[in-house]
């Protein structure tokens, strides 16, 4: 746990300097990648997204910092760190942070998804393998 909110507290000046493209919104949540942390792998990329809140969340979050990588030819995402933060546009102090490699989700329509071709998840993956 020290070692995650070490990598994590080290990258908060990187958050303030970093050019964050918008790419999504929803009802609550504006969602942002900075292009240039995009990373290239055959088929797959990595980035690191921000998610802002319209609204404080109950646990405290203003924000939070995720990276993500995106299996393009399959259409699925997952999860490899994400943080919280106090506030907005991945500032402020982190906080629940966590590491590792969460299942694949699928966007594209298959058995057993029922996310629609609309969703936040399409629209930052396509973003996302665009680049």
């Amino acid at each position: 746990m020290r070692t995650i909110c070490i990598v994590v507290l080290a990258l908060v000046p990187a958050v303030a300097q970093a050019d964050w493209v918008k790419v999504a919104e929803s009802r609550d949540t504006v969602y942002y990648i900075d292009p240039a942390t995009i990373r290239t792998d055959g088929s797959f990329r990595q980035a690191w997204e921000i998610q802002d809140f319209v609204d404080k969340r109950p646990n405290g979050a203003r924000s939070r910092r995720a990276l993500f990588e995106f299996d393009c030819s399959a259409e699925r995402w997952r999860v490899l760190s994400i943080a919280d933060h106090t506030e907005p546009m991945g500032s402020g102090t982190a906080f629940g942070a966590w590491a590792g490699q969460s299942e694949w989700s699928y966007i594209a329509a298959r058995t057993g998804t029922n996310i629609p071709a609309s969703a936040t998840n399409r629209t930052i993956l396509r973003f996302v393998c665009s680049q």
